[in-house]
């Protein structure tokens, strides 16, 4: 009986041990498995800011431009925006950027946003303001009144804050990271922020290819759609080397401190520019 019992407790001994070790191995497994999703959350992270950045960078435009050197019109654009002329109004242009270019400078990084979409605004409206197109785009980002929503940005009968440059900075960048994860390709996404998303998908449709140059050299899309991507391309592969082109920006002047007053009630203009110490024309 005692042998039995030995061997008793012996068994119990060493279920318990393979018992233990079985529990010991489950356990690294499930750290194994921890640690491998952590990792590919971080992967996939990862990919989905290459996926953002990896034709732009932040440094320089050559790795987009590149590829469409030899196009015929990017390199119209190109000598166009080369002239004597045309660096001057490129520079005039930039010079008209400085209240607002650290401020998109800085939207466009905190978004994983390429550099030189600070450049769109150049062909869009010449950094002007109060630019208004013939077709009722308005402001330095040119919204038309039908593609503001879900930005924040209000139109009424008091204010269009499309004008507001800070707020349509803002707006514009999202609209345009949209566009990206929509196509997948900046060509696209670009194209898609000049003529509508709508207008695009139903050139793409119609053309049965997905593919910018070919829907532009196959006249699938508008005529100013056609041509605004090579502009953009050649007005940036020229500011993005500006000190070559012997182009000047000017001084960033930055936001500066700001306060947010909330107005209860409609005011005049001029009575609260006459209280705090400014010309009444200025309004941002």
């Amino acid at each position: 009986k005692m042998g039995m019992g030995r061997n008793i407790l012996w068994r119990e001994i060493v279920v318990k041990s393979l018992v233990g070790k079985l529990l010991a191995v489950v356990f690294i497994q499930l750290l194994v498995f921890d640690l491998y999703a952590k990792v590919e959350d971080v992967r996939l992270a990862t990919d989905e800011r290459l996926k953002v950045t990896h034709i732009f960078t932040h440094a320089s435009i050559r790795g987009f431009i590149l590829e469409f050197t030899d196009h015929e019109v990017v390199k119209r654009f190109r000598n166009q925006f080369s002239t004597e002329k045309g660096r001057r109004y490129l520079e005039t242009t930039m010079k008209r950027s400085g209240p607002y270019r650290q401020f998109i400078e800085e939207q466009l990084k905190n978004e994983r946003m390429p550099r030189e979409l600070l450049f769109l605004p150049v062909i869009e409206s010449g950094y002007q303001m109060k630019a208004v197109s013939k077709a009722g785009a308005v402001g330095i980002w040119q919204f038309m009144p039908n593609s503001v929503g879900g930005y924040d940005i209000h139109i009424d009968e008091w204010m269009d804050e499309r004008q507001d440059p800070w707020k349509a900075s803002v707006a514009a960048i999202k609209k345009l990271k949209w566009n990206y994860r929509y196509y997948d390709d900046w060509c696209l996404a670009l194209a898609a922020y000049n003529c509508g998303v709508g207008s695009l998908n139903k050139a793409i449709k119609k053309a049965g290819k997905k593919d910018y140059w070919y829907l532009a050299d196959n006249d699938y899309l508008p005529k100013e759609t056609k041509f605004y991507v090579p502009k953009f391309l050649a007005v940036s592969d020229i500011l993005t080397n500006s000190e070559e082109n012997g182009i000047d920006w000017g001084e960033s002047e930055g936001l500066g401190e700001t306060d947010v007053l909330e107005v209860r009630q409609s005011i005049d203009l001029s009575l609260l520019a006459a209280e705090i110490g400014v010309h009444p024309n200025v309004r941002y």
